[in-house]
């Protein structure tokens, strides 16, 4: 079982095999907002925020490792931050409604 680092929402996780080795491997939040994929060694994640999709690929021989994760980060970090703001907008939006539906 694993969580969503931008919404902590349950993933869904997926793997495939292929002669006894990891094939494919697929970790997807159910609300869209993060979702990693590998396939024969090659990886990507993908965190879209208010509707620009910030990518990331590698392969398993790349360099950068700890570059890539603090940008992965920082990435869902910004996207956490953006969600909320969007839910407080919604929010404020609601109460709004109810006060002047009064």
């Amino acid at each position: 079982m694993s969580e969503c680092p931008v919404c902590y929402s349950e993933t869904k996780y997926t793997t495939e095999y292929e002669n006894y080795y990891l094939s494919e491997e697929s970790d997807e939040c159910p609300r869209g907002c993060y979702s990693y994929e590998y396939s024969y060694g090659s990886s990507a994640i993908f965190i879209p925020i208010r509707g620009h999709v910030i990518s990331f690929y590698w392969s398993y021989n790349d360099t950068g490792q700890r570059d890539r994760h603090d940008a992965i980060n920082t990435v869902v970090l910004a996207a956490r931050k953006a969600l909320i703001e969007d839910l407080l907008k919604l929010r404020v939006t609601s109460e709004d409604n109810k006060a002047t539906s009064r």
